[in-house]
């Protein structure tokens, strides 16, 4: 009976001391930080993400969401699918991509001019593949923690979708359109 009224002890009140978003204004403003845009530059400049960087975690969120949708695809046909857009993520023209001979001769027939010296798609797949296993090999718990929190924010999928399109279809105009919450 003294239990519930103590809640849940003397360990859960100093907790809840440091869940309390009031608590935690209390404290940046004792400690000479005023205002919402002082607390987000702090958070952005300690981040533990920060040396990862919020694109590269978007990347690795891309191939990591395709994983769980698709349990018994293999990496290859993952990269494959998606390498375009992952291409997009990293700042790179997914027109840059030469998709092989067969392709090439397509493109030809369809007086579509081919960019020889555009990266190969198997090198491509490789390098992300590489990629991709090096960083969750450093980074997976942090990665985890932060997916936890963050894999219903789709902000970035349709961002991404949009500088896609405008990518492959230069010459049209675009309208973004956000995503409805």
């Amino acid at each position: 009976m003294a239990n519930s009224i103590l809640g849940k002890g003397i360990g859960y009140l100093v907790q809840k001391q440091f869940l309390d978003w009031k608590r935690i204004q209390k404290i940046a403003n004792q400690n000479g930080i005023y205002s919402a845009a002082d607390v987000a530059k702090l958070i952005r400049n300690h981040s533990p993400i920060k040396r990862i960087g919020d694109v590269k975690m978007q990347w690795a969120k891309r191939i990591y969401d395709a994983q769980l949708a698709n349990r018994k695809t293999s990496m290859y046909e993952i990269l494959k699918n998606d390498l375009e857009k992952l291409q997009v993520i990293l700042g790179k023209d997914p027109k840059d991509i030469h998709w092989g001979a067969e392709w090439e001769k397509v493109q030809l027939k369809k007086k579509i001019k081919v960019n020889r010296s555009a990266k190969s798609y198997s090198r491509l797949i490789e390098h992300h593949r590489k990629k991709y296993s090096d960083f969750m090999k450093k980074e997976e718990k942090l990665f985890l923690k932060w997916y936890e929190k963050n894999k219903h924010d789709n902000g970035w999928d349709y961002f991404v979708d949009f500088m896609h399109k405008a990518f492959m279809n230069p010459g049209k105009e675009y309208t973004f359109k956000s995503p409805k919450k």
